[in-house]
């Protein structure tokens, strides 16, 4: 690495750290098959000021489901399963609740979060105060992944009509790779895929690390750094991997190999060229300017570069790889402390910095042009608002950062984009996209717009279902979540209104939770 380049990025990861209140910090970045260059910064536990480590466990969060559908190509490549198959066909000890006309759920469907199976399994999931991923505290005994999928699973749309985020749906798969496999799920994704790669410290439990090995996790806020209550992670395929930097290298290695593989002769280690081109190619893209979706990897673009990886968060963590497979580059990120609303805001907007540095490629707000440069044909098409598609179980992410609907309104010469909840709740100005992607097909009127919330670039995209007609959709979203939302002609009757219904809401699962939790 360039010295000039060392520098930027150090200012990057340093600046992050402080600006961000990160306890402990992990990074990793490697290129053309030279040794990774690392910082691994501050402490492992806030409280006792014990310092980081490079051999420190880190939770990997939803990195885990890179691991799950790694494990699952194999079976696919020995012809065991297809990706093609119907779910009820591979599973059909599993009860998938929906109208009978949505029965051609995939294998593949799952991977994609394309199912129709929401980020709940059900509506009583939302009884535990860890019901995103079914976590439970020390003491409380961890259901088997039968037991977890025991009750079956909610399908509120038929498949590929929603992208819609789900663990539920990797548990899913977990049970298929065990019947499979005639193994439970830790030993078949240890044995298959993290013995033979070398990952030396990775484990599906925290409770199997030394404490001294662990990087504590913290959470989210400005103030003091403070501990997270210790927990396990009931939906194993779909976020429990725990292992340390040194392993994040070697797996983000692997992937870059597998993703040069594709239509050439390179050595691909545990699958073929064939299975590593169905997990890298786009198989989801709720719109050409949003990031798109492969066989339980994202995908997205960097100034033309292709992009492949994956990132998390669970309480205390945060977590992303990405590579880059036109450039043999990697770069890895582990953190223990929450962000809010997503990974993007923690280890996710680290990693793409760091990218955008590494690729000499501007970064996305100085792409962006003066508020009052949107055409005003443009603002008064877009002007509206749009609400959340309907389905508490697969527009559960979608509440958490909108509130239900998002406003697109004029003030003076700005377009402002607010909500109840999340990064719009204040409302923030639209600036438009130089040469983006979302230009209507007639007329050349720019409807892509992004806004900047702490440092974050978020962007809108809108779309017309017909030629010339005003758009009714809205696409945004925090990478990878590609939230579409629908333009309505009424709105929810009051921001008071909505304060309301939202608290009545908290204060049911709240009480739920208390009540669980007693029982327990």
């Amino acid at each position: 690495m360039e010295w000039g380049t060392r520098a930027r990025v150090e200012a990057e990861v340093y600046g992050f750290m402080t600006e961000r209140g990160l306890p402990g910090l992990a990074v990793s970045v490697a290129e053309g098959g030279e040794p990774p260059e690392r910082w691994i910064l501050g402490r492992a536990d806030a409280s006792s000021g014990r310092p980081l480590q490079a051999s420190a466990r880190f939770r990997w969060a939803s990195i885990t489901k890179t691991l799950t559908a790694v494990a699952l190509a194999r079976w696919v490549a020995r012809g065991e399963i297809d990706w093609d198959a119907p779910v009820r066909e591979v599973a059909p000890g599993v009860s998938l609740l929906r109208d009978p006309a949505w029965s051609d759920v995939l294998v593949g469907h799952l991977l994609t979060h394309t199912s129709g199976i929401g980020e709940i399994a059900a509506v009583g999931s939302l009884r535990h105060p860890l019901w995103a991923i079914g976590g439970v505290r020390p003491g409380m005994r961890t259901p088997s992944l039968t037991e977890y999928c025991a009750g079956g699973f909610r399908c509120e749309a038929p498949p590929e009509e929603r992208w819609a985020y789900s663990n539920p749906a990797f548990c899913l798969l977990g049970s298929i790779l065990e019947r499979v496999s005639g193994d439970t799920f830790d030993c078949a994704l240890i044995g298959d895929v993290a013995e033979p790669l070398g990952l030396k410290g990775l484990t599906l439990s925290m409770a199997d690390v030394d404490p001294e090995d662990v990087a504590a996790g913290h959470r989210a806020g400005s103030g003091p750094a403070r501990r997270v209550r210790p927990y396990e992670i009931v939906t194993i395929p779909a976020g429990a991997a725990v292992g340390t930097i040194d392993d994040l290298e070697t797996w983000a290695e692997f992937v870059l190999s597998g993703a040069r593989s594709v239509g050439s002769s390179l050595d691909a280690g545990l699958l073929d060229a064939d299975s590593w081109g169905d997990l890298v190619r786009v198989q989801y893209r709720s719109h050409p300017a949003m990031p798109s979706t492969g066989l339980g990897f994202w995908l997205s673009d960097i100034g033309g570069f292709r992009v492949i990886g994956h990132g998390g968060t669970v309480p205390g963590y945060t977590s992303q790889f990405a590579v880059v497979p036109e450039r043999g580059l990697s770069v890895c990120v582990l953190g223990n402390k929450t962000f809010y609303p997503s990974a993007y805001f923690g280890a996710g907007h680290l990693a793409s910095r760091l990218l955008h540095v590494l690729l000499d490629v501007p970064f996305p707000e100085e792409s962006l042009g003066d508020p009052s440069d949107a055409d005003d044909e443009a603002v008064a098409d877009v002007c509206g608002v749009y609400r959340v598609e309907p389905g508490i179980l697969t527009s559960a992410r979608a509440w958490q950062y909108f509130g239900g609907q998002v406003t697109i309104e004029r003030r003076g010469s700005a377009l402002v984009a607010r909500a109840i909840a999340g990064p719009f709740r204040r409302g923030l100005v639209l600036r438009p996209v130089t040469g983006g992607s979302g230009d209507r097909s007639s007329g050349g009127l720019p409807l892509s717009f992004a806004a900047t919330y702490d440092g974050y670039t978020i962007p809108l995209h809108f779309e017309a279902s017909g030629e010339g007609s005003r758009p009714d959709t809205l696409h945004t979203g925090f990478p990878p979540c590609p939230f579409r939302l629908r333009r309505t002609g009424t709105s929810l009757e009051s921001r008071a209104a909505m304060i309301a219904v939202g608290a009545g809401l908290a204060g049911v699962g709240a009480g739920l939770a208390w009540r669980r939790l007693r029982r327990e």
